[in-house]
């Protein structure tokens, strides 16, 4: 016959394991979920203002376009 203190141990590590077993599950969701996209996708269109200009320079030397350009700061409303 098995005592009372072995039961409650078994119990307490079996809570304890799928404890950890939930949090494991838990952060994997979440650093997957937080990969997000590519950056200026439509999953991630945040990007920095040099990733855009390497992104313009990239489909001007594609397309045969070229010379200078540069990004002007926004003169009407708004902070962008």
């Amino acid at each position: 016959m098995k005592s009372k203190t072995q039961g409650g141990n078994i119990v307490k590590k079996t809570v304890g394991i799928m404890s950890v077993a939930a949090l494991l599950l838990v952060l994997y969701v979440g650093m997957v979920w937080a990969g997000g996209g590519d950056p200026g996708s439509a999953s991630d269109p945040l990007v920095t203002r040099s990733f855009v200009e390497k992104y313009v320079e990239e489909k001007l030397a594609d397309t045969g376009g070229g010379g200078q350009w540069q990004v002007e700061k926004n003169r009407g409303r708004g902070n962008f």
